[in-house]
C-alpha cells in the first residue's frame, strides 16, 4: 500500500488520469540503470504502458513488469536462416487443442523454435479454437493468433524472425507446385486448390493435406528435448548428442534447488542436466531437418 504504484492506481480509481504527474516522484526513486533501461525502451513490445489510456506513468507502471527485454534477442539471426538467394524454408503448426492457456504456451514455444531454426512462421488460418466464441448470438467465433498477439510487431523487432499467414503461404509456394506428396513425390496442391482457409469449420481437411507435403516429426516433449547445434556443421550436431550421453552416465548428479537455475550463460552441459528435467534424450535439429 505504500508503494507508488498503489498510490497511482488509487489516483486512477478516483478519475484522476493524469497519473503521469502524479507519479513524477517515484522517478525520483529509480536508480539509473532502470531509468535508461525505460528511456530506450518505450514503444517496444517488451514495455508495460497505460499512460496513454489514463493509467501510470512508464516509471510507475515498471512495478508491475516482471520481465526483462534481452536486447540481443532482436538482433539474433540463426545460422540456419536462409541467406539471399537460397530456398526458403517454412514452419507449419497446429493450436493446440486444449484451453487458451494450452494454446498460448504451444504458440510461444512454436515461434522460439521458429526463430532458432531461422524458419519463416506460418500462422494457422482463423479457426475455431475451445472454449472460444461458443456464445449462441453473433459474435465472432473463429479467431487467428494476431487476434490476440502482435504478431507482425514481434517480426518488427525481431531481425531473424519473418511471420506471413497460412494463404500468403499457400500462394508463395503451394500454388506455384513447390509442395510435394512425401509418398508418392508427385506436386501436391491444396485441397480445392484454395489458397484462404479462414473460417473453415472443418480445418483437419488442410491439416491432414499439410501432413503430407511437409517434414513432421515426431517429437515427444515428454521424452526428448529439442535441440539445437551451434551451426550446420556435423560437429556440432555430435557434440551435442555426446554431452547427452555423458549425462546418462551422471544421472542423478547435479542436483539443483528451485530458485537458483543455471546462468543462461552457464556450461552447455550444466544447462542441459537443468533442462532434461527427467527426459532420457535429445530432439536434434540435424542435417537432414535443416535441408528439409
Amino acid at each position: 500500500r505504500n508503494s507508488p504504484l498503489f498510490k497511482s492506481m488509487k489516483d486512477f480509481t478516483k478519475h484522476k488520469p493524469n497519473t503521469k504527474k502524479n507519479a513524477e516522484s517515484t522517478s525520483q526513486s529509480l536508480n539509473m540503470e532502470e531509468k535508461k533501461y525505460i528511456d530506450t525502451s518505450i514503444g517496444k513490445l517488451s514495455t508495460l504502458q497505460c499512460d496513454t489510456y489514463g493509467g501510470p506513468s512508464p516509471e510507475v507502471a515498471q512495478e508491475m513488469v516482471y520481465w526483462r527485454d534481452i536486447p540481443s534477442d532482436s538482433t539474433y539471426t540463426s545460422p540456419f536462416h536462409s541467406k539471399s538467394g537460397q530456398h526458403k524454408r517454412y514452419m507449419t503448426f497446429e493450436p493446440d487443442g486444449g484451453g487458451w492457456n494450452n494454446i498460448r504456451m504451444s504458440m510461444e514455444t512454436v515461434f522460439g523454435m521458429a526463430h532458432a531454426m531461422g524458419r519463416i512462421l506460418v500462422l494457422p488460418p482463423a479457426q475455431r479454437l475451445y472454449l472460444l466464441g461458443k456464445g449462441k448470438r453473433n459474435e465472432k467465433k473463429h479467431f487467428s493468433f494476431a487476434d490476440f498477439f502482435p504478431v507482425n510487431e514481434l517480426a518488427d523487432e525481431h531481425v531473424g524472425l519473418e511471420i506471413i499467414s497460412m494463404e500468403e503461404f499457400l500462394k508463395a509456394e503451394a500454388m506455384t507446385g513447390n509442395m510435394k506428396d512425401k509418398f508418392s513425390g508427385k506436386v501436391s496442391f491444396p485441397p480445392g486448390n484454395r489458397t484462404n482457409w479462414d473460417g473453415e469449420n472443418n480445418p483437419k481437411i488442410l491439416k491432414e493435406w499439410l501432413r503430407n507435403v511437409t517434414h513432421t516429426p515426431l517429437w515427444g516433449p515428454g521424452k526428448c528435448m529439442a535441440s539445437f547445434p551451434a551451426s550446420g556443421q556435423h560437429k556440432d550436431v555430435v557434440a551435442l548428442q555426446d554431452i547427452a550421453q555423458v549425462l546418462k552416465t551422471k544421472k542423478g548428479e547435479g542436483k539443483y534447488e528451485e530458485g537458483t537455475p543455471v546462468p543462461v550463460n552457464g556450461e552447455l552441459e550444466d544447462r542441459m542436466r537443468e533442462n532434461l528435467q527427467g527426459r532420457s534424450q535429445l530432439c536434434v535439429y540435424d542435417e537432414q531437418m535443416q535441408q528439409e
